[in-house]
């Protein structure tokens, strides 16, 4: 007679670990687009309900900013000038993006967890096409309107979507940034800046709301720790065109996924797709 030893899976501990340190990886390559691929594997990974997994997402997004913010600031190759202009715009940004927050929080009250399932996955499927190519970079940057107002546009509208989808305002901030004529380094540290103020804000709106518990913090600054810098050294040493294109795979990926979890008829449709051509390849043969 033969035991088999029981060999349980990884503890949400390590999960969580492990999850952050590869979104923080990803933030300190993309921005703050990494948490879009923390929030998925939250809910995924770790099966917690969305308007849990945002409030996590955006307390984790936080260290990884503020440690993103850090290098960037002190990283020797870039050459960053600060003048007024650039302190109104990101004054600016902080106002409009704060109040952003505060609608999308009153918003997000009243949707249920499928709502906010379908927009996480158009925002997926959006930064996806973004990443490859398929969307132009001037539908994000240019506007007709002078530098203030588009940053107080874009702001407010990646503060509405911090709370709703869990994640920075990078993804809309840094082709704005880039369009009102700042350079690389400058709108990645601008955005950096901008978002950091709307996590830490979302996160704390989501733990008076009772929806975030602190203790996780502990799985998640030392995997962030190491996994920030790494990102920031690969986007200086790697040409970001083969990274963003894998990125934007498993974004797609993760909206499939997400779709069929939550979508009745997107599972029967892929049921049948398989099922027809099981019936085809036995016929054939």
């Amino acid at each position: 007679m033969t035991t088999q030893s029981y060999q349980p899976g990884l503890s949400d501990k390590k999960k969580l670990e492990i999850t952050s340190l590869a979104a923080s990886a990803l933030s300190g390559f993309f921005g703050t687009a990494g948490a879009l691929f923390f929030n998925w594997m939250v809910q995924w990974w770790l099966g917690r309900d969305m308007k849990r997994a945002n409030g996590l997402s955006l307390l984790a997004i936080s260290v990884t900013v503020a440690i993103g913010i850090v290098i960037r600031i002190f990283w020797p190759i870039q050459i960053i000038r600060a003048d007024w202009h650039k302190v109104q715009i990101l004054l600016i940004a902080v106002a409009f993006g704060v109040i952003g927050v505060i609608f999308g929080k009153l918003y997000e009250k009243r949707l249920k967890e499928a709502h906010l399932r379908q927009m996480f996955i158009g925002i997926l499927l959006l930064t996806s096409f973004k990443l490859l190519g398929f969307i132009p970079a001037q539908l994000f940057s240019s506007l007709p309107v002078d530098a203030r107002t588009a940053t107080a546009l874009w702001s407010l509208v990646a503060g509405i979507g911090t709370p709703l989808l869990g994640a920075g305002g990078g993804f809309f901030l840094i082709p704005a940034f880039l369009g009102i004529g700042f350079s690389r380094d400058e709108a990645i540290l601008m955005s950096l800046i901008v978002t950091g103020f709307l996590v830490l804000f979302g996160a704390w709106l989501f733990h008076r709301a009772g929806r975030l518990e602190i203790k996780d913090l502990r799985h998640v600054w030392l995997p962030a720790t190491i996994g920030t810098p790494v990102g920031v050294w690969l986007s200086y040493q790697v040409s970001p065109e083969y990274f963003q294109s894998l990125f934007g795979i498993l974004l797609i990926i993760a909206a499939g996924k997400t779709l069929h979890d939550i979508s009745t008829g997107f599972r029967q449709l892929i049921r049948g797709i398989f099922s027809f051509r099981t019936r085809r390849e036995h016929v054939v043969s």
